[in-house]
């Protein structure tokens, strides 16, 4: 390489080579199935919700594509001993990501307007995702990762996110029509904030980079004790355990389970501060109520999304540094002694493979059950009080599926967060994501083959074989996996004879809560669903032995 930015750039493309295709796939993955689904029921994408579902869903994207492009290029700290200037570096970092992020944004947006007859605009989109990533870099950029830090550096991400809003209606006001006009104040809006962005990650960076800490005011000083005293009332920081599985219980709820919940009850706390400075601003109470129920009965759709992810983090080994000291950079924590509570190798473990696994399931059914709560008490809040004021009730309350919404979004998370858990335990994640990738590409070819060159009737039939065929897949190799569980010993017979019973029980329930106008092809879907919610008490066991004895 002739120069340092070209071997950065030569470097984010060689090592991106499967995390940015991934991560783009997997971004468009919950859309596209989301988007098929309501086409599958004729739904008609015309509605004003649907631009509310829009802005939801572009914001997860654009988090899932900018994870693949921050795995590809690395932090910045690794980059402070090279002979090249703080700008240079940031500079590198922000231009190929920003424009790589655009060309993502915009591509999976065109996918989606010519699949499903869409009309999302794409180039406003496209420049607010650049504009975003700008804003990110000084967030991405941090080595003294303190709470301190970390909150002045999301201010302007924080920003830029209400200002996107804002293209779809007005401030703190519910998206209502889509951005389809980029006006030259708007472009010189984006410009501008890029290069404050820019600039003010270079200042952070080359402070960062002399390992200058952040100075706290005596207030925060305060907040952070008072939030340090909570934490370890709530964690037991200086606990006794009875046992092994006790104290790898406590680990696991600690440092990963604890991020489904809280990240519930953070969006549930913004929206709910989000009312009253609408009411400040409109005066019109009903409809900022309306507004929160709304997308508090929509945010369930986005709950297993969430739950994987948070799965991904549960099912990490590495338990990352834990220490005390909280100025303490990444560079510090490489280079000294480890400030590990827990080895990252399982062997090591005075545990059983089926002892770890019960631990794993109960921290997902904890943090699930803690999620879930803090998200259906927001809703029930939420419709009672529009009873309470008579304000209308969305029209999803009242439509014949209702009955499976709660018990569903429920199961969906278990299934998120287990099955990814599950998947991340084997210590072979990387072949699981592009046997992931691999699915995701075959059925996006698979439906725009049938809707080009197959009739209506020949895609129905082609559905119903497939939604049989995938059911059939996932009962034998549940099957498969609970004998294999049984027979070296990782799971005992009782657990089987319970978890077949829970099986036969969802599958009576659902057929009971059925809506009579749903199609035949549903049928073996509800039946793979009731099947995957069994599945991870056999295939957790099994992912962490295969782990721990290779």
């Amino acid at each position: 390489m002739h120069s340092v930015s070209g071997a950065m750039l030569w470097e984010m493309i060689r090592r991106g080579r499967w995390q940015i295709p991934g991560w783009f796939l997997f971004g468009n993955a919950f859309p596209f199935l989301l988007y098929a689904a309501f086409s599958h029921f004729q739904a008609d994408f015309a509605d004003p919700s649907f631009v509310i579902l829009h802005v939801i869903l572009l914001q997860l994207s654009m988090l899932m594509f900018g994870l693949g492009i921050v795995a590809a290029q690395g932090s910045l700290s690794r980059l402070f001993l090279l002979p090249v200037s703080t700008a240079r570096i940031v500079v590198w970092h922000l231009l190929p990501g920003g424009l790589l992020l655009s060309l993502e944004v915009a591509a999976s947006l065109s996918m989606q307007n010519a699949w499903f007859g869409l009309r999302q605009p794409v180039f406003g989109p496209a420049l607010f995702a650049a504009s975003a990533w700008a804003s990110a870099q000084m967030l991405v950029g941090l080595s003294h990762r303190v709470l301190r830090s970390i909150l002045l550096a999301s201010i302007p991400l924080v920003l830029s996110f209400c200002w996107f809003a804002a293209r779809y209606g007005q401030w703190f006001q519910q998206p209502s029509y889509y951005w389809y006009e980029v006006t030259t104040v708007e472009m010189c809006t984006a410009m501008l904030s890029c290069a404050i962005c820019c600039f003010l990650t270079v200042k952070a960076v080359a402070r960062d980079r002399c390992g200058e800490r952040l100075q706290a005011l005596p207030l925060w000083k305060a907040v952070e004790q008072a939030l340090e005293r909570i934490a370890d009332r709530l964690f037991r920081a200086n606990a006794e355990f009875r046992s092994a599985t006790d104290a790898q219980l406590w680990f696991e709820w600690r440092s990963k389970g604890i991020a489904l919940p809280t990240i519930v009850a953070f969006v549930a706390l913004m929206n709910a501060v989000v009312v009253p400075i609408r009411l400040l601003i409109t005066g019109n109470w009903a409809e900022s109520l309306q507004d929160f129920e709304e997308f508090a009965i929509g945010a369930g759709l986005l709950l297993p999304l969430v739950a994987g992810l948070a799965g991904l983090l549960l099912g990490t080994t590495y338990s990352g540094p834990q220490s005390r000291d909280h100025a303490a950079t990444i560079r510090d924590l490489n280079t000294q002694e480890p400030f590990d509570q827990m080895s990252s190798f399982l062997a090591s473990r005075p545990i059983t493979s089926a002892q770890y696994a019960a631990v794993i399931l109960q921290t997902a059914a904890r943090a699930v059950g803690w999620g879930w709560t803090l998200w259906a008490l927001a809703t029930v809040t939420g419709g009672f009080l529009s009873l309470l004021t008579n304000v209308p009730l969305p029209g999803m309350v009242s439509s014949s599926g209702s009955g499976w919404y709660l018990p569903g979004t429920l199961l969906a998370a278990w299934i998120g967060i287990t099955c990814v858990a599950s998947a991340a335990l084997t210590g072979r994640f990387a072949r699981f994501s592009m046997a992931f990738v691999a699915t995701i590409f075959v059925s996006i070819v698979f439906n725009l083959v049938t809707d080009q060159w197959a009739s209506q009737h020949l895609k129905q039939i082609l559905l119903l074989g497939l939604s049989e065929l995938i059911c059939l897949l996932i009962l034998i190799g549940t099957s498969l996996a609970f004998a294999s569980a049984v027979r070296r010993s990782l799971l005992s017979p009782r657990v089987v004879r319970r978890c077949v019973g829970f099986w036969f029980v969802l599958n009576c329930v659902a057929l009971l809560l059925q809506p009579p106008e749903l199609p035949p092809s549903v049928l073996p879907c509800i039946l793979s669903f009731t099947t995957l919610v069994i599945l991870p008490f056999a295939t957790t066991p099994l992912a962490i032995a295969w782990n721990r004895h290779r």
